[in-house]
């Protein structure tokens, strides 16, 4: 079963899977929703933002809120049309492949199990519309 690896920067290492598809930025598979960090009155928030369109979907104390909410935005986009390409484009160009991106490792659960209602990488929704 095709899964999601976390490229990794290593001297005189290609940095992923061999035969893993590159899906983060600035690929034709990357999350256009960015986090970006900022500090208010010393505090920090995680705001999620469309790279392009100015969109916002909220800002987070929580990281990994801020992840999820990405994830979600571009799930979003994808059903709806809003990306360049299409599920159909995602099944045939990435299934049966391991996808790679900067991401931390998806969270499993007991039983080894993927934590779908807690996505936190755009990647993992490509794996399962691609393999789903």
């Amino acid at each position: 079963m095709p899964e999601r690896v976390q490229r990794q920067r290593r001297a005189g290492e290609p940095g992923m899977t061999p035969g893993a598809i590159y899906v983060g930025r600035p690929s034709k598979w990357g999350n256009p929703w960015r986090i970006v960090v900022e500090r208010h009155r010393g505090q920090t928030w995680h705001r999620v933002r469309h790279a392009t369109e100015g969109r916002s979907a909220g800002s987070f104390v929580v990281p990994e809120y801020a992840r999820r909410t990405a994830t979600r935005a571009f799930y979003h986009d994808l059903i709806q049309g809003r990306l360049p390409f299409d599920e159909d484009d995602v099944t045939r160009d990435l299934a049966g492949h391991d996808l790679a991106c900067w991401c931390p490792p998806a969270v499993l659960l007991p039983g080894g199990g993927r934590d779908w209602l807690g996505l936190q990488c755009h990647g993992d929704v490509l794996l399962e519309v691609a393999n789903g």
